[in-house]
């Protein structure tokens, strides 16, 4: 009996053996494993900073007493003598101007469609070209958080394909029905304005409907005798804002230029005369294409770096004091964990999941970033080798957690 019950021990003993190892061998054979998916990035090589905007800014006139009610959009173009404002004598005279302006232009916005109609000489060609090419600048505006334009490339937008519907149906729209009611609401808020006085510019440039406190902190004649610590004082705020009597401004010459302080050796990566991207706002709001004109003199280690720019809009009108990164390179490249990189016959790579089969992929790392690397595109490797080869491509599943990985070899999915 004993030597029965010793035999079912050992028997046991042995089966609980034999499946430990077969479990060890399946685990080693088999590694569950963890993939990310390869996709493209578009990489920076940048400069932090902190910038200064500087403009030949003169102050508009306000008036004494009344609502001012702005005719232009901020960054708009002004010529000389033109009104860019109207006085009104009340908050509620001020509200019934701008609800007339509206009106108008909403009229005026049937009349064109009408006309449409009228003409019947769309060329369909076209208007496809404008709606697409509307459609990408609606996109672009709200990719780069530049919304000053938005809403009229929306009404463009909307205008272009009822020009198209019309096209097709003449009779679709009834513009009769859609003016009539905006006629009658004109000709009461008409009845009821009041008397309103204008103000002129003196000089012409770009309309800003707001003052900031720095104007004119700085000289914008003499951007060529400034020194870093004159900078730098507004960009710790140790300079007090000027306080402006007036709500508006003109910036009166078409070239701008934005300042910054670094330090010399970061200053050395950059070209006087080059032409950069900087990227402002810490969620990279704008791209403001920028030429070099000035890196100063070393001053206790430190050089100011001027750059022009000549463009101007509702968004650029309004930078002064602002985080931005100096672009120095961008590239397309895949981002990969580092710890994906394996090494087989000398050359550097990556495991890719095929099926339940790990394959090796070459990659050419161009630099290290915190736990990722930047490698090169198939596309670049493929320039740089000459000849095709078993290199990373887009979308692969890479590797970049198992217990046991090879060339070739199974893996637990």
């Amino acid at each position: 009996m004993r030597k029965r019950k010793n035999i079912i021990i050992y028997g046991a003993a042995a089966i609980l053996a034999v499946a430990v190892i077969a479990f060890v061998l399946i685990w080693n054979y088999y590694s569950a494993v963890t993939t990310e998916t390869v996709y493209n990035h578009r990489a920076q090589t940048a400069i932090e900073t902190k910038i200064f905007v500087l403009r030949d800014e003169t102050l508009l006139k306000s008036p004494d007493r009344g609502i001012l009610v702005p005719l232009l959009k901020n960054g708009e173009k002004l010529a000389k003598n033109d009104v860019y404002g109207i006085v009104c004598g009340s908050t509620d005279e001020a509200e019934v101007y701008m609800q007339k302006k509206a009106l108008e232009a909403e009229l005026k916005r049937y009349v064109n469609l009408g006309n449409t109609v009228n003409t019947n000489t769309l060329d369909i060609s076209r208007n496809t070209k404008e709606t697409d090419s509307t459609f990408l600048q609606i996109l672009d505006a709200v990719s780069n958080r530049s919304f000053g334009s938005l809403k009229e490339s929306l009404n463009t937008l909307e205008d272009k394909i009822i020009e198209r519907q019309l096209a097709i149906e003449p009779d679709s729209i009834n513009f009769e029905e859609r003016t009539a009611p905006l006629n009658e609401k004109l000709a009461q808020l008409s009845a009821s304005a009041s008397h309103t006085d204008s103000l002129t510019s003196n000089f012409s440039g770009y309309f800003v409907n707001y003052t900031d406190g720095f104007e004119n902190t700085l000289s914008y004649d003499g951007i060529k005798q400034l020194k870093v610590q004159d900078v730098e004082k507004l960009l710790s705020n140790e300079v007090e804002q000027i306080k402006t009597p007036g709500g508006s401004k003109l910036i009166r010459n078409h070239i701008w230029y934005v300042l910054t302080v670094l330090d010399s050796k970061t200053a050395a990566k950059l070209e006087q005369g080059g032409k950069y991207i900087l990227s402002v706002g810490k969620k990279d709001n704008f791209r403001l294409p920028a030429m070099l004109t000035s890196l100063g003199e070393v001053e206790d280690g430190k050089r100011l770096a001027v750059f022009e720019c000549n463009e101007m809009n509702s968004d650029f009108a309004g930078l002064r004091i602002e985080d931005a990164k100096i672009i120095l390179d961008e590239f397309n490249c895949y981002r990969i964990r580092t710890s994906a990189l394996r090494t087989l016959d000398e050359n550097q790579g990556v495991y890719v999941l095929r099926s339940n089969v790990s394959v090796f992929r070459r990659v050419f790392v161009i630099e290290t970033r915190g736990n990722y690397v930047l490698v090169k595109t198939r596309e670049d490797f493929l320039k740089a080798e000459g000849k095709d080869g078993a290199f990373l491509n887009l979308y692969d599943e890479v590797i970049v957690k198992a217990r046991r990985v090879k060339n070739k070899g199974m893996v637990q999915i």
